[in-house]
Order: C-alpha cells, then sequence, then structure tokens
C-alpha cells in the first residue's frame, strides 16, 4: 500500500473505504519505526493506545455508513 501524502487524501481514502484507519495507522507505524533511530523523535509511544482508537475510529465510521 502507497500511504497517502496528506491529511486530505488519507480522508478521502477511508471515506471511499480504500483504506481502514487500522491499515492507515499500521503504515505510519512502520515508517515511523523505520526512522526512529536515526531522528529520535519519540519521546513516548502510545501504539497500542493508537490501535485501540483505531479500532473506535472504524466502529463510529461503520455506524455512520450504516
Amino acid at each position: 500500500m502507497t500511504l497517502p501524502r496528506t491529511l486530505r487524501e488519507a480522508r478521502s481514502a477511508l471515506d471511499q473505504g480504500q483504506v481502514s484507519a487500522g491499515e492507515l495507522l499500521e503504515g505510519f507505524l512502520s515508517v515511523v519505526a523505520a526512522n526512529e533511530p536515526t531522528l529520535h523523535a519519540m519521546v513516548t509511544s502510545t501504539v497500542d493506545l493508537a490501535r485501540e482508537q483505531a479500532k473506535l475510529g472504524l466502529i463510529f465510521l461503520d455506524m455512520r455508513r450504516a
């Protein structure tokens, strides 16, 4: 999967069902993991919380579409 370059692209992909919130999250987490050893930008990692929020977002989107 090619990750969106902007928030607008990410939102559009989510709205059109081209990608799930979880897929976006995991894609961006991969980018962070690959670059963090060089950048040292993360003070605190809340990956588990982010995954839970992605699941909740998916439930919310499903409810809106129904």
